[in-house]
């Protein structure tokens, strides 16, 4: 007020014509700054203590926005929601959620383009749900704890990173649209993961590490890979690939007793199975069916057994299984391939006995 005050002292004795070129320099330094300043929104809490909660909603977000929440202590909420639906396209909008205790819950939804969001979770029975529209959106997650649910929705054109260290944790993640990728790792015991990408183009890498893991992986569209490493006792995958040229690979390495378990199904043209199992007591299905599929296997160790079955033209199944125990400690494998043109190669090594199954048509 002071300062309005002043300026109508100072011009005062101004002519109409002076007062009107000082209005020019005024909105000429002025307007800029308020433009800026309503360019993008910022928005952070941070809160110390137990039984917390926090929320933040910015629409209209514009360039550069930037939404943050810090909690530690226990049985906490936060949530955060940017952008909107009717203003979807507009760059740049950025989370942070970082949340230290027991008992969090994390809602986080974003829906403008270009978007990124990075939250961390330290503590056990925490949950977190992310949805982010649009494209363009990168995801960087971290929990550590026991019974962890982590649930994320993403649009095309998006990365998800995301790393669950503890025991009976569970991962969903849904991509659709095309050229997306995922990054997860699972270390700890009896953790799930359930994984969908819908498109073309898509990239999937996991690592479970750990005993009794289960992981399910979907795949649809064209172009798409995936890749599954485990390193466990008692773990099962499951992939299902629908399209063409799809890519498999799978890797399980016995820690313990094995008893590891694969399970892939493809359909589609110029789809490739790539399959490795090391332990005892284990068990690999392929299905595949198109043009052009090919399918390469080994299993190392006693007591494991094979199944492959390839309807289509132009099709090749390399397969190899081995031991080192004794005639009595079995393996066995059954190939079965219908169509023209189709060719079968098998390999044996060790000196545990093989039951070897395998049918043309």
């Amino acid at each position: 007020m002071q300062t309005v005050q002043g300026i109508k002292r100072a011009t005062s004795d101004l002519s109409g014509n002076e007062r009107f070129a000082l209005c020019l320099i005024l909105a000429a330094v002025l307007l800029p700054a308020a433009a800026g300043a309503a360019d993008y929104s910022q928005a952070a809490i941070n809160q110390v203590g137990s039984g917390n909660s926090a929320a933040i909603e910015q629409q209209l977000t514009g360039h550069g926005s930037y939404a943050g929440i810090e909690q530690e202590g226990s049985s906490n909420i936060a949530a955060v929601q940017q952008g909107s639906l009717n203003e979807a396209g507009d760059p740049s909008i950025r989370a942070s959620i970082d949340t230290h205790g027991d008992l969090n819950v994390i809602n986080l939804i974003q829906r403008d383009a270009f978007q990124s969001a990075t939250v961390l979770q330290e503590g056990s029975s925490n949950q977190i749900s992310i949805l982010q529209n649009e494209e363009e959106a990168t995801l960087n997650v971290h929990q550590s704890g026991t019974a962890q649910t982590l649930r994320v929705q993403q649009n095309r054109l998006v990365s998800a990173t995301i790393d669950q260290i503890g025991d009976a944790n569970v991962l969903q993640i849904d991509q659709g649209g095309r050229d997306n990728t995922m990054t997860v790792a699972q270390l700890g015991d009896r953790n799930n993961a359930d994984l969908v990408q819908a498109g073309s183009g898509n990239q999937m890498q996991m690592l479970q590490q750990g005993n009794d893991n289960t992981a399910s992986l979907t795949q649809s569209g064209t172009d798409n890979a995936a890749v599954v490493n485990q390193l466990t006792n008692q773990g099962t995958v499951t992939l299902l690939q629908s399209g063409t040229r799809g890519d498999a690979r799978i890797t399980q390495h016995q820690v313990g007793e094995a008893n590891l378990a694969a399970n892939v199904h493809q359909s589609g043209a110029q789809d490739t199975a790539n399959i490795s199992q090391s332990g005892q007591n284990n068990s690999l299905t392929l299905n595949q069916s198109g043009l052009q599929n090919e399918a390469n296997i080994t299993q190392g160790g006693q007591h494991n057994n094979m199944s492959v079955v390839q309807v289509g033209n132009h099709t090749v199944a390399n397969l190899t299984q081995g031991g080192s125990g004794g005639a009595s400690d079995r393996g066995s494998f059954s190939v079965i391939q219908t169509g023209n043109d189709t060719k079968i190669t098998i390999g044996t090594y060790g000196q545990n006995g093989k039951h070897v199954s395998a049918y043309q048509d």
